[in-house]
């Protein structure tokens, strides 16, 4: 099982790394997984990981919010919200066979990348016009569902 986990947080640190191209420049060409000798490195690894998608999807939302009408703005704020509940109650829930171990932390940050990963997925076609829906291309979705695929941690 910590061989999995080691493995699927290595593959989320790597893709993420590509997932933001301010990111991507900045990315050292190993991933930190490839020289974590102890858990505390693995688990700084997996949280800057979720860090780089919890910024792809924050922009997501920003550029989202400003299309929206202020109805939906609101809407979008209160189903973020819960949203983000929801994933962090779910991932501990998920994970709590290990709480009271070092791996801990860092399988709730690659629970919590996954969930990033498929809401980047639900939320970029909303950057379409509602009649664009479905329809390619779409250049503002493309973009963030482009990431999405690049990101998208196994489960």
């Amino acid at each position: 099982m910590r061989l999995l986990m080691i493995k699927l947080v290595a593959v989320l640190v790597a893709i993420t790394a590509l997932a933001h191209p301010l990111v991507a420049q900045q990315a050292p060409r190993v991933a930190c997984l490839d020289t974590a000798r102890t858990q505390w490195a693995m688990t700084a690894c997996a949280s800057n990981a979720l860090k780089t998608l919890d910024t792809v999807l924050a922009h997501l939302v920003a550029e989202l919010h400003q299309t929206l009408p202020p109805a939906e703005a609101l809407q979008l704020d209160s189903t973020q919200a819960s949203w983000v509940t929801y994933t962090s109650v779910q991932c501990r829930l998920a994970s709590s066979e290990s709480r009271d171990g070092s791996a801990f932390p860092m399988l709730v940050s690659v629970c919590r990348g996954s969930y990033a990963a498929e809401r980047i997925k639900e939320l970029a076609p909303l950057l379409c016009s509602r009649t664009q829906l479905g329809a390619t291309p779409c250049p503002a979705a493309d973009r963030y569902l482009a990431e999405e695929e690049v990101v998208r941690p196994s489960r």
